[in-house]
């Protein structure tokens, strides 16, 4: 996913970076009309994908100040020009292994992060899955594969805004990554919970996978968390 660069100020000093991450991220799309209203109360506008909304779902393993741990985030890419260009993402939920890093998310930056069981395997085949209070809630498996069809170095950076709208933060992703089509030899297991609604939207919207990117050796920087100010 490609993003908009932000403007050189200070909502661009990052407070924290991270070397070394592992990481599996899945894209794929989803009903433009469902996602457009979810996000019309937030004045947000999901990116039009050939008539789809475009998702993503990124699981990390990574070390943060000594605490391993891993994360897995759901995110709709969004628009900043009416739906043609990517202008950023919404962060629709997010879930990390760690209850203290999770519990720092809510408190100190407001993002909407859990506490789950997470798995993220970068080695092929590659895995994402979540689980929370013994029930599997959510599982993406790569089929046989063993050559990437492209290798790239994609660089997302900009705005990540927050559930209810009103709030933003500011992302540096990028690393060397190996790209793989989503196919019949792949799939997705989803199993909705009320305590994590956002599986039962990927449901009701139709959700469905386009590519696989994994990454060894990433970097995922970000900001404090900001007031929007472009409502």
């Amino acid at each position: 996913m490609m993003g908009s660069q932000f403007p050189v100020s200070d909502r661009n000093a990052y407070i924290s970076t991270i070397t070394g991450v592992r990481e599996v991220a899945l894209t794929g799309t989803a009903d433009l009309a469902s996602w457009s209203a979810r996000l019309r109360a937030m004045n947000l506008v999901p990116y039009n994908d050939n008539g789809r909304a475009s998702l993503l779902l990124t699981a990390i393993e990574a070390r943060f100040r000594g605490i391993p741990f891993r994360e897995m985030s759901v995110s709709v890419v969004v628009s900043d020009d009416g739906g043609a260009n990517v202008g950023g993402a919404y962060l629709a939920h997010a879930f990390n292994s760690s209850r203290l890093l999770a519990f720092a998310e809510r408190a100190f930056f407001r993002t909407p992060y859990h506490l789950a069981v997470l798995t993220a395997t970068e080695q092929l085949p590659a895995r994402i899955g979540v689980s929370a209070s013994g029930r599997g809630l959510f599982e993406a498996r790569m089929g046989t594969k063993t050559t990437p069809v492209r290798r790239e170095d994609p660089v997302f950076e900009g705005p990540i805004y927050l559930p209810g709208g009103e709030e933003v933060f500011y992302a540096h992703l990028s690393g060397s990554a190996e790209i793989y089509p989503f196919d019949s030899d792949d799939s997705v297991t989803i199993n909705p919970h009320p305590d994590a609604p956002i599986f039962a939207q990927l449901v009701e919207t139709g959700f469905a996978g386009s590519e696989w990117m994994v990454r060894s050796d990433a970097i995922h920087a970000r900001s404090k968390t900001y007031k929007r100010t472009d409502q």
